[in-house]
């Protein structure tokens, strides 16, 4: 009877082994299936957005047959901007060249004073500044004035 007891007891912890065991290797079974899975998707998510991006879009569709008026009235519209930005470029550099001639001659009209070169205090560099302020505002207004006598 303990023969058979202990044979009980064996067959017992062989079976519950046998079951554990077999439930552990279920749970990796589906667990490596759940993971392989989820790999798989990823990577066909992955193609499909390459395909997404290889396929030709909407965008890329060859551009409508146009008429020769619809051509003729793009050439003018085109011509006629070109025409603008080329007057608006010589105006822009005629204004620069301008500005460039009055930087000069204030340069030539203003000569700064040797005390205002190394100002001893900040009262001198207040009257420097005042100085040259009231110069050039003098100097601005004979510019004007003979900008409206040129023209």
């Amino acid at each position: 009877m303990i023969v058979m007891l202990t044979l009980d007891r064996a067959l017992k912890r062989w079976l519950f082994k046998a079951v554990v065991g077999a439930l552990i290797g279920l749970l990796v079974f589906h667990q490596r299936h759940a993971i392989s899975t989820h790999f798989m998707e990823m990577r066909l998510d992955a193609v499909s957005q390459l395909q997404q991006r290889i396929a030709p879009s909407p965008a890329l569709a060859p551009a409508p047959v146009r008429t020769a008026e619809q051509i003729d009235a793009d050439r003018a519209v085109a011509k006629k901007r070109a025409e603008e930005y080329a007057a608006s470029q010589a105006e822009l550099r005629k204004a620069q060249q301008e500005a460039e001639r009055k930087e000069l001659a204030w340069q030539s009209f203003f000569q700064q004073e040797r005390s205002c070169m190394l100002p001893e205090s900040q009262h001198r560099i207040e009257v420097c500044r005042a100085r040259e302020n009231r110069l050039r505002q003098e100097f601005d207004r004979h510019w004007a004035q003979a900008s409206t006598g040129l023209q």
